[in-house]
């Protein structure tokens, strides 16, 4: 039976293996089994939340769930929190990329374009996200600097940018519920903003080249005589949130500790963009404090920053949690605070 998410589903698979063929093979055997030669769209569904990094992953699970197989308020509600999400992660990555360049190099920034990058960072919402982006990505080519993710420039087009800020007004409105839509209004809107997400993770299908992990500790190992192995003990963050260990090609290299990295590969740990504190890990946490116990295990990302305090957004957890209790806290603080410090 066809549900509502088939096509988007069918159109972002068919995205996904031109960057990553291997998937493929994992429904090769349903494939040859199915009597019609179909695949199950649950299977390709399920493909696709775990291929994509968590953030935007955990969100297509809610999206393609039972529960929102009608085109009502709900699920027009989820399609724009999948879009916002997904355009969260984008800018996550360039705002990473522009610390870690400015932590060894010095950024020009004009004013009073760095006004505007700090008044909108202070608040993550759809229209300041694809606001960010589009400056972003300039002021990283503005600064000769070459992007980790190498796919983004090609994907980040004026009609890229367009087609997610068009939406914009109506977010902003409906969101606010500012406008009261009849029951065939939504059921429009479902459509129209389905296609519009299909196009805009088709165009990002790049992103599941790259593995999001979290380092839980590093183990370092050495004889008296021989080079230090440095061992990481990680996280891969998705659906199933696997355990592994990895050993870096080069023993000399290690990445940064207790973070959420983003790695080209899991075969070279020295290859990473670490994205903390705009992505953070609680589930490392040691809890050896009772304030540390009202924590919720979860992968939080950055929403706000005012008044000398951050504030995150779990991926799972739906009430509000304060953050300052982690022991990682006063480093995320002043990488904020570094961060800021760019555009000033």
């Amino acid at each position: 039976m066809a549900t509502l998410n088939d096509k988007l589903i069918h159109a972002v698979y068919d995205s996904l293996i031109v960057h990553k063929p291997q998937l493929k093979s994992l429904v090769q055997f349903d494939e040859d089994d199915d009597e019609d030669g179909e695949v199950d769209v649950r299977l390709l569904g399920d493909l696709i939340i775990r291929a994509f990094p968590w953030p935007i992953g955990i969100e297509l699970r809610r999206l393609f769930s039972a529960q929102l197989a009608e085109p009502d308020r709900m699920r027009l509600d989820q399609l724009f929190k999948t879009l916002e999400r997904t355009l969260q992660f984008v800018a996550f990555i360039q705002a990473s990329q522009l610390l870690k360049e400015a932590s060894s190099s010095t950024l020009t920034v004009r004013s009073p374009e760095g006004s505007e990058f700090i008044r909108r960072w202070s608040t993550v919402n759809l229209g300041n996200l694809v606001w960010l982006i589009e400056h972003g990505q300039a002021l990283l080519a503005a600064n000769g600097i070459a992007p980790f993710v190498e796919e983004l420039p090609a994907a980040l087009t004026p009609d890229f940018l367009a087609e997610c800020g068009a939406w914009i007004p109506e977010r902003n409105a409906i969101g606010h519920y500012e406008v009261h839509l009849s029951d065939e209004q939504v059921q429009v809107k479902c459509v129209e903003l389905q296609e519009r997400l299909t196009s805009i993770l088709s165009t990002l299908s790049h992103l599941v080249k790259y593995k999001l992990v979290s380092v839980r500790s590093i183990q370092v190992e050495k004889s008296r005589r021989g080079e230090p192995h440095f061992n990481h003990q990680l996280n891969i963050l998705n659906s199933s949130n696997s355990d592994f260990k990895a050993q870096d090609v080069d023993t000399n290299l290690f990445t940064e500790s207790r973070s959420v990295l983003l790695l080209r590969t899991t075969k070279r740990m020295n290859e990473y963009l670490n994205l903390s504190p705009f992505i953070i890990d609680t589930g490392i946490e040691r809890i050896d404090t009772k304030e540390k116990t009202a924590i919720k295990k979860d992968i939080f990302l950055y929403s706000r920053y005012q008044n000398d305090r951050l504030e995150f957004t779990g991926t799972e957890a739906t009430d509000k949690h304060d953050l300052r209790v982690l022991s990682t806290y006063p480093m995320m603080m002043e990488d904020i605070k570094a961060f800021v410090a760019i555009f000033n």
